[in-house]
């Protein structure tokens, strides 16, 4: 007979990090908070991080990074200078401008902060006969003066239209009273008439 084989559930339990598991941002945690784990952190792994640890610590120090750029250094040998440096500089826990924001959580801030939307850049563009691509590098360059001449000109468009609407009214009621006239006209010559 055929033996059932028995399954088993494997519960999830959290993996205890090795050193040599970590990640780049683990290993940017660790050079901040904890020389000695960071000690314990293979060449290996830390060369295997040493771009995107230059890049962000390249952010607040910019001339340094340059210089581990320029003279090509052992990757990890380049980390470690750079814990060093770090521990020298006073750091003892993770500055925030070592994480940015994605591009997922900045676009739902840019949503709720009312930035202009795709509809009005491409209005504003078509009725000011500016490329798009334009319209979206100068929000890029100077957000603040750009946002403020669309507004001005979708404040321009609005008073436009409202005195369309207002020419229109007064044109029906110039149309209408002159109905008015000729029909009175019409019914005292009619009266006369008979």
């Amino acid at each position: 007979m055929a033996q059932k084989k028995e399954t088993t559930k494997k519960t999830k339990e959290k993996k205890i990090l090795t050193p040599a598991d970590f990640g780049p941002f683990d290993v940017l945690k660790v050079m901040f908070t904890n020389h000695q784990t960071f000690e314990e952190i293979p060449l290996r792994v830390l060369d295997k991080y040493y771009y995107i640890i230059n890049d962000r610590l390249s952010m607040q120090f910019p001339m340094q990074a340059g210089v581990f750029n320029h003279y090509k250094i052992n990757g990890g040998n380049v980390v470690k200078c750079w814990e060093w440096f770090l521990q020298k500089q006073g750091f003892h826990s993770v500055p925030s401008w070592i994480y940015t924001k994605g591009r997922k959580k900045t676009e739902a801030e840019n949503i709720t902060n009312n930035v202009i939307t795709k509809d009005r850049i491409k209005s504003f563009a078509i009725g000011k006969h500016y490329d798009i691509c334009d319209v979206e590098f100068g929000l890029k360059i100077s957000f603040d003066l750009m946002k403020q001449e669309i507004e001005e000109w979708e404040n321009q468009q609005k008073e436009i239209e409202r005195l369309k609407k207002l020419t229109l009214e007064s044109m029906k009621s110039k149309e209408d009273e002159e109905d008015e006239y000729t029909l009175t006209l019409d019914m005292e010559n009619q009266a006369d008439i008979f």
